[in-house]
């Protein structure tokens, strides 16, 4: 997998996490009032975010390991 690849997968998950962010302000506000559904969203949102830190540490590295090339 290559940088600009790594790049549009975290920006697609960090969307995707924004979305779920709407729907559990829309539980916080009382327009779903699904507790399991809630709990899935909360769940599946905190497994996307932390791929998104993963994918946020290899860029790091990568850009790290490139400017200690080109120095």
């Amino acid at each position: 997998m290559n940088f600009k690849t790594l790049e549009l997968v975290h920006n697609r998950l960090l969307d995707n996490a924004k979305d779920m962010d709407a729907e559990i302000e829309r539980y916080r506000t009382g327009e779903l009032v699904n507790d399991d559904q809630y709990g899935r969203l909360v769940y599946k949102q905190a497994g996307i975010m932390s791929s998104v830190l993963t994918i946020n540490d290899m860029m790091s590295e990568w850009i790290e390991q490139g400017s200690s090339q080109t120095q």
